[in-house]
């Protein structure tokens, strides 16, 4: 993986936030954090689907957005769906046994055009979980 490939997003003052969370013992607004996440590496994931190569359709449908606590994230395959979505979106290297195969880049793509639609939610979000545990 190049470090073309590595796409995130640092969200100040998010560590202080989960912090606070916990201190109030708000176990609704940690639900609401992880929601937010989902939601956004769900967004992410859509559009991923629908960049992937369909063959037989098997990889754009194991393509997955996953929320926690602390990150939002996106995952294509696994050991039993698809075991070749690094090959295919990655490619191989020259003088691999499996062939020279062209790197298709489908997920990082995705979350590049969805950036800013991400980030926007994001804000939204995090505002509004601020804004509710500083009132109460």
């Amino acid at each position: 993986m190049g470090k073309k490939d590595l796409v995130g997003l640092k969200v100040t003052g998010a560590k202080a936030l989960r912090k606070d969370i916990r201190n109030a013992q708000r176990d609704d607004l940690k639900k609401e954090l992880k929601k937010s996440h989902k939601d956004a590496a769900d967004h992410v994931a859509k559009k991923a689907a629908a960049n992937a190569p369909k063959v037989s359709g098997v990889l754009s449908k194991s393509i997955r957005g996953l929320g926690s606590l602390t990150k939002a994230q996106v995952a294509a395959g696994g050991a039993r769906k698809a075991p070749y979505a690094g090959v295919v979106h990655y490619g191989t290297p020259k003088g691999s046994a499996l062939g020279k195969r062209k790197e298709q880049r489908f997920m990082t793509k995705a979350v590049k055009s969805e950036y800013r639609k991400v980030i926007r939610s994001m804000e939204k979000n995090f505002s509004r979980i601020s804004k509710t545990l500083s009132s109460k």
